[in-house]
């Protein structure tokens, strides 16, 4: 019963939140410009009423430069279903201190409902923003920098795509990029190198740096592209990385090594994909021979990899009859008309006795020999005197 209101309270709740999340809302959601000295501008935004009851709204600013932004009204009555436009004026000094992208907000908060003597009643009051975002240029020369990398099939081109935007309060006349390659684990050593197109930036503007390479030059893998952006004399780096892919699935890894006498045990085959792809349909067969003899056998059931994913397939199998012993087990991993395999020996074993275990036996049996021996001594003594 605890648990049928328990559920019911919950379902209640969420359902308060659902409506209370789109009783009211605020557009747009989302707002950029870019710092100018003494900047005066106006924004127009709208409160929304969604719901068939009027509402009494708050508007509000919030943020590191809310000194410098106003709203046109502090409140609004909104009719059922009515979307209201106010204004926020924005009025900026003639420098800021603080550079980069500087966050503020734009707010509707409903207000607090008063009753019939005047006071305030207590409950919850639905709010939404929109994001205010000023960004403020650096001093100097400054670059910001996303590298795209697109994971390729092997034999497809890879596209590098470098998103740069000037934010620093100078012109860039020269930016150019060198794109090292770096093979996987273990070396990491560098295989090739790419170079980008030239481009020139004025401050605030953004554009894209590119450059292609074909996958089949470097092979399939996991690399990391290493990008070094020469801009007037300076330099900056971006690093991700990235993949080339080819329809196979390694096994990393067939286990257990060693198994106990008379149980069941359960083999896991560790894949992994090296494709840029989901693969369906992938089961594998296990068998274990001794002296090349196949003892069992069976398969595992058929699961799906996604791309690059690492999983464990397990299958259990009744070893439960096979005897202390050396043995061999070889998987046979199947998948889209392919096939990959891996052979492992181990061991079937018996119980294991501790050392702490043996010791104590050993004590035990000493201890049961010396209650023997008086046995002995005093059944000698009680005959004796029974002779005499």
């Amino acid at each position: 019963m605890k648990n049928i209101k328990r559920v019911l309270f919950t379902l209640f709740f969420i359902l308060i939140i659902a409506a209370n999340v789109s009783a009211i809302g605020i557009s747009p959601s989302k707002r950029t410009i870019d710092f100018q000295p003494n900047l005066e501008t106006t924004l127009e935004y709208s409160a929304i009423n969604n719901e068939n009851k009027s509402k009494e709204l708050e508007i509000y600013v919030k943020g590191g430069l809310e000194a410098f932004i106003t709203p046109s009204e502090t409140s609004l009555i909104l009719q059922p279903n009515e979307r209201k436009t106010f204004f926020v004026a924005i009025k900026l000094p003639s420098s800021i201190d603080k550079p980069g992208q500087n966050d503020n907000r734009v707010g509707v908060l409903e207000k607090e409902a008063s009753s019939a003597q005047g006071e305030t009643s207590i409950g919850s009051r639905v709010g939404v923003e929109s994001l205010l975002f000023i960004n403020i240029p650096y001093p100097g020369k400054y670059l910001a920098l996303k590298l795209t990398i697109n994971d390729a099939a092997l034999g497809e081109n890879l596209d590098f795509i470098i998103d740069i935007q000037n934010q620093g309060k100078e012109d860039l006349n020269s930016i150019r990029a060198t794109i090292d390659i770096i093979g996987p684990e273990p070396n990491k050593e560098k295989i090739t190198a790419v170079n980008t197109n030239e481009i020139s930036l004025k401050t605030k503007e953004a554009s894209q740096l590119r450059a292609t390479l074909p996958s089949s030059s470097i092979g399939s893998g996991i690399y990391t592209a290493i990008a070094t952006i020469y801009f007037d004399g300076e330099t900056k780096q971006v690093e991700k990385e990235f993949r080339i892919g080819e329809l196979t699935i390694e096994i990393l890894d067939l286990s257990p090594n060693e198994i106990k006498k008379g149980e069941t045990t359960t083999f896991n085959l560790t894949i992994q994909s090296i494709w840029n792809k989901r693969i369906d349909g992938i089961f594998y067969d296990l068998v274990i021979n001794n002296d090349d003899i196949e003892l069992l056998s069976d398969t595992s059931k058929t699961v799906s990899i996604e791309p690059w994913e690492k999983k464990v397939v397990s299958l259990v199998l009744d070893t439960s009859n096979l005897d202390i012993d050396n043995y061999r087990a070889k998987s046979t991993l199947y998948y889209s008309n392919k096939t990959t395999q891996k052979e492992i020996n181990f061991n079937v074993e018996g119980i294991k006795i501790s050392a702490n275990f043996l010791l104590y036996a050993i004590i035990v049996a000493i201890i049961l020999i010396f209650i023997i021996l008086i046995f002995i001594v005093l059944r000698l003594r009680k005959v004796k005197r029974f002779e005499e």
